[in-house]
């Protein structure tokens, strides 16, 4: 029996972008953002602990270290600024 992916990525990715804008909106109120932001923090420490014992893979570190790259950029691009 073959695997089924049920889930998207970019449909994750937009609903933890939602919930940022609405964790960081002026227009909502302290109790709101913060409520947000705990759910969030459930999140980031679920993937931690499930990426925690993942396997590794051949090429990972490789992917990894050009992520880093890639933020490192960024953020120097900000600073020239």
């Amino acid at each position: 029996m073959g695997f089924k992916k049920n889930w998207d990525k970019d449909q994750i990715k937009a609903t933890l972008a939602k919930m940022y804008h609405e964790s960081t909106s002026p227009y909502n109120d302290g109790f709101l953002m913060m409520s947000i932001k705990k759910e969030l923090y459930e999140i980031k420490w679920f993937l931690d602990e499930i990426m925690e014992h993942c396997h590794k893979f051949e090429g990972e570190k490789e992917f990894l270290d050009e992520h880093e790259k890639e933020v490192l950029l960024r953020l120097l691009k900000i600073e020239h600024k």
